[in-house]
């Protein structure tokens, strides 16, 4: 589960088993909301059960969690329990 707050912050609790709360010092299951990290002025959250995608005010996209085939789309194939900010695509 993920909360964005007015001050652009974004909360997440529940399962963690892929870093999918976006924070490396949370357990594998977290009952109370934790703040995700290095996020600040997040507009839009997404998420499905194991990863996340949050848009920055600046149009900057960030990803974080299951990326065993890539679907994070920041150009690697491993999981990130961190957001990473997302390449601009060239077109």
């Amino acid at each position: 589960m993920y909360a964005l707050k007015r001050d652009g912050t974004v909360w997440a609790w529940g399962e963690n088993y892929y870093g999918q709360l976006g924070n490396p010092t949370a357990g594998s299951f977290v009952r109370v909301p934790v703040q995700v990290s290095g996020l600040s002025g997040v507009k839009q959250v997404l998420a499905d059960y194991t990863r996340a995608f949050a848009l920055l005010a600046d149009g900057t996209v960030r990803a974080w969690g299951v990326n065993t085939s890539g679907e994070l789309g920041i150009g690697t194939a491993t999981n990130t329990n961190v957001p990473v900010q997302v390449p601009a695509s060239p077109v």
